[in-house]
């Protein structure tokens, strides 16, 4: 008898063995199951090949398959590794029936929470087959909320969760010259061996007179209490500690190899650069920084080293002084180098294997810094040499490792000691503070199990990242996990042939936390509280949308009694799109230049204050060309010349032309829903509002209009009911992975909005000019979709792409109306086309040579390559959907050389 289906959510910090359990869940399982599968599951492709090779040394490498979209190896294998977007995928297209899998396990588990990846996260949980056992593993989840839904949607879910970490951390703080603990137990802190320890120390001490009851008292202490003497200098400003200084101090307290974190790609390699510049000084003469001051190479002061420019080019460049004398590139060596003679030998091993197998041999610059044993790891470099980074450091033939927070996320890459240089990220909108997840997801990367018997994390303090800042992160505790779930086409088309689609969608974590925040179950507020706050809600909701009538009603009088020229909707809508992009760029931009203007005051930076201000310069030309602020102008005049009408400013005007098409686009104004009232000591009856469910049936509205779907009235004794079939044309859309998977089939000519009486003519064009595309052609076509903005500009198009873009357009245009109509929201379904692409990606097809290709576009090379691939993945999937030979022959064209590496 074959055991009942479970879930099993595992919580528990990096490096307590959680890969382990995950090897006897699969082992069990098939032991019980011999003539079943099981698949392993992970967010990344970087970590799913992580995990295929550790499965092979375990389970043998003829057991084990592997498939993330880039790869596929042995995909019949009883053990399969895929990624999350691989396994939606497989429900989807009901693959996986004749052998469904009767274990999955999630890896990092957490990623339910980040936007574009939660949707897939559940979609490949709530989507398998019910006879499927799961294994969710994840180290920092740790929402209530996430249990009771398992326990809703599946059979026998329960927790295990493990706070301890074998390998405690040891929280530091470093500031100038000087290193502090930032708790008072050096084992204390999250994470630390003693976190969830407490001691107390003796109840009174004995004073000189003799004690009594007038003997001081020692507070209760824990290891987690922060410094008090860090605590009592939190006013002064920190200053950053020379970076020479930070690489001299982990050599020297044995802290190697440590992965230095830092947010962005220049600051990983100028960094870097900095440590290498240190390393390589002559040690026993003198250098002149900038200013001409001289200086010993063997012992600079504190704050100096930095200033001090080592020119290093290998052109014998002159560096930033143009008074010094050219140098001439030194090679390294063990006196300069972090590693020792016998390991920049096997270094040297590896390098010479890396040349042989790869058609790119290293550079000399990538030679060096590899025998320095320091290096750089973001997105940007192609995957084999990150590989060999990766493969490098686990040997600990290198010491320091300057990453971007990519190399945080679940990559098994364990070192001794963690830096992060900022506690201040850049995002949308401008700086701000990382979190506490963040900051304790770098934090997992220190203290190797069975190596280290602790692990360091030192923050780098600076005048803007005060001690005071990360006390109050590290004391900040979000448990909340939220919901990004989306619903796609996708998942409408493989809803459809299930018996009940409403259980797909409301089965979503989504619709979870929302029918608890409904209910009051999570809260348990009064109930005349909630009278009073939705009565506020109803009142606040009524008077905007009079206000948003008003403003839509005097953009209609200035098009009727003034003459305003306003375009149509779907014209406006885009204009509004481009607009408020600009604006919220300037936000950021705004924000950014007065975090740098602060910094200024401290003579620092000066340079990337000039740059944000021409950036806003530009950003406000631009801002000043779109269309919306030529017409707002018009009717800003207008507003200052009517006597009921106050004076607008530009940016109320956009707000009122924002009313104008909302209620345009809808051909009426909003309706009102007001919130569920709830009984006086009693719970409502009525369901809450489903927002996905509104959507799947939206989508399914736009699928019936393009003959994706067809219904019809099914009659039984008790009911009629509405069902839907999926058609030929859906089963197509179902094979493209795509945010909008039907408008990859509308711009092949594959499907049509058949209320259009152009629809159909429309897509026969499309169909003739794609039969008449060279291989180049369609692979130029084909890069239009990869962006995600909205940017169509013809300066760079040819022959039948031109053609096809125009015609694209169009189609673009009927899909944009179709959603709109229907209520989709374009933003979990975007229709975007853009050109940025075409004129590199031709470059390619026509034979260029890749130095060159990568230097034109004036990006990095892992950028590139990341571009090219995804345009071989679109020309897959039109192949695979349209059958033409120019897209087999194109994506052969593009997979050659260096990007053939991309895909071993």
């Amino acid at each position: 008898m074959e055991p009942s289906p479970f879930t099993l959510l595992t919580t528990a910090p990096t490096g307590t063995g959680k890969t382990l359990i995950a090897h006897h869940f699969i082992h069990s399982l098939l032991t019980s199951n011999p003539n079943s599968r099981c698949i392993y599951c992970t967010p990344l492709k970087a970590l799913s090949n992580q995990k295929y090779k550790e499965a092979c040394e375990v389970f043998k490498e003829e057991n084990v398959g592997l498939i993330t979209g880039d790869t596929k190896i042995n995909p019949s294998a009883s053990i399969l590794i895929c990624t999350t977007e691989v396994v939606r995928n497989m429900w989807y297209s009901s693959s996986h029936r004749s052998l469904p899998p009767c274990g999955l396990v999630l890896d990092e588990f957490h990623y339910i929470s980040t936007p574009g990846r939660g949707t897939a996260v559940e979609e490949a949980l709530t989507l398998a087959p019910p006879s499927t056992s799961f294994l969710l593993l994840s180290a920092t989840i740790d929402d209530d909320r996430i249990l009771g839904w398992l326990k809703k949607i599946k059979y026998g879910a329960v927790k295990v969760e493990g706070k301890k970490r074998v390998v405690g951390l040891e929280w530091m703080y470093w500031s100038g010259t000087k290193s502090s603990n930032v708790y008072v137990d050096s084992d204390g802190g999250p994470g630390g061996l003693k976190e969830f320890d407490d001691y107390v120390k003796p109840s009174r001490t004995i004073s000189k007179d003799g004690g009594g009851f007038g003997a001081k008292k020692s507070h209760r202490m824990s290891p987690n209490t922060i410094n008090p003497q860090l605590m009592s200098v939190r006013n002064k400003k920190p200053q950053r500690p020379p970076l020479g200084m930070m690489v001299d101090r982990l050599n020297a307290e044995g802290m190697f190899p440590a992965i230095h974190f830092v947010f962005s790609r220049k600051g990983c390699e100028e960094m870097c650069g900095m440590a290498v510049n240190w390393l390589m000084r002559d040690k026993g003469g003198r250098r002149r920084d900038g200013e001409g001051r001289e200086f010993r190479g063997g012992r600079v002061s504190r704050g100096v080293e930095e200033e001090v420019y080592y020119y290093m080019s290998e052109e014998g460049g002159t560096g930033k002084d143009p008074n010094s004398t050219p140098q001439t590139q030194q090679t390294p060596s063990p006196s300069n180098s972090l590693l020792t003679a016998d390991e920049i030998a096997i270094v040297n091993q590896h390098i010479s294997s890396y040349n042989s197998q790869n058609p790119r041999p290293l550079t000399s610059s990538q030679i060096n810094l590899l025998t320095l044993g320091v290096n750089v790891h973001h997105a940007g470099l192609l995957q084999p040499y990150r590989v060999l980074l990766e493969t490098l450091f686990s040997l600990k033939l290198i010491k320091i490792l300057y990453a971007t927070t990519t190399l945080s996320a679940g990559i098994n890459m364990p070192c001794k000691s963690v830096l992060v240089s900022s506690l201040t990220k850049r995002g949308d909108e401008g700086y701000e503070d990382v979190s506490r997840d963040l900051l304790l997801q770098m934090a997992g990367r220190a203290g190797r199990r069975g190596i280290d018997s602790k692990g360091y994390v030192v923050v780098v303090g600076n005048r803007f990242d005060r001690f005071e800042k990360l006390v109050s992160i590290l004391k900040t505790k979000d448990d909340r996990c939220e919901s990004c779930f989306e619903v796609k086409y996708g998942l409408v088309l493989c809803g459809v042939g299930r018996r009940r689609m409403r259980e797909v969608v409301e089965s979503s974590y989504y619709s979870y936390c929302k029918e608890l925040e409904a209910t009051g179950l999570k809260n348990g507020d009064d109930a005349d509280e909630d009278e009073d706050a939705q009565s506020k809600n109803v009142v606040s909701s009524i008077e905007s949308l009079l206000d948003n009538a008003r403003k839509a009603d005097f953009i209609r009088t200035c098009i009727a009694e003034e003459g305003v020229e306003v375009p149509d909707c779907i014209q406006l809508g885009k204009d509004l799109k481009h607009f408020k992009g600009i604006v919220s760029r300037i936000k950021a931009e705004e924000a950014t230049l007065a975090y740098l203007t602060e910094q200024e005051s401290t003579g620092e930076d000066y340079v990337n204050i000039e740059m944000s201000n021409k950036r806003l310069r530009d950003l406000q030309l631009d801002k000043d060309d779109t269309k919306v602020n030529q017409l707002a102008t018009q009717i800003k005049i207008i507003s200052a010349l009517s006597v009921e009408q106050e004076q607008l400013e530009l940016d109320d005007v956009a707000e009122y032309l924002t009313c104008y098409y909302d209620a345009e686009i809808r051909n009426q104004p909003p309706p009102l829903t007001p919130s569920r009232s709830k009984s006086r000591g009693k719970r409502s009856k009525s369901p809450p509002v489903n927002i996905p469910w509104s959507n799947f049936q939206a989508l399914l509205r736009v699928l019936e209009r393009h003959n994706c779907v067809v219904s019809f009235i099914k009659t039984t004794e008790t009911e009629q009911e509405k069902v839907y079939t999926v058609t030929a044309k859906g089963d197509m859309v179902k094979k493209v992975n795509w945010d909008n998977s039907l408008l990859v089939t509308n711009l092949l000519g594959l499907t049509w909005d058949t209320t259009n009486p152009m629809g159909e003519a429309v897509a026969n064009e499309m169909r003739d000019v794609l039969d008449e595309m060279t291989p180049c052609e369609i692979g130029c076509y084909a890069s239009c979709l990869i962006a995600e903005e909205n940017y169509v500009q013809y300066d760079h198009l040819f022959g039948n792409v031109e053609t096809a873009v125009k015609t694209a357009e169009n189609i673009c245009d009927r899909l944009l109306t179709a959603q709109q109509e229907e209520g989709v929201d374009s933003r979990e379904n975007p229709v975007n086309l853009n050109t940025d692409y075409v004129q590199l990606t031709k470059m390619w097809l026509e034979g260029d040579d890749w130095d060159d290709v990568v230097s034109a576009y004036g990006r990095q090379e892992g950028d590139v390559a990341r571009i090219l691939v995804r345009v071989a993945d679109v020309l897959r999937q039109f192949g695979d959907v349209t059958g033409l030979d120019n897209c087999r022959e194109a994506r052969e064209l593009i997979m050659r050389d260096v990007l053939v590496e991309i895909f071993k």
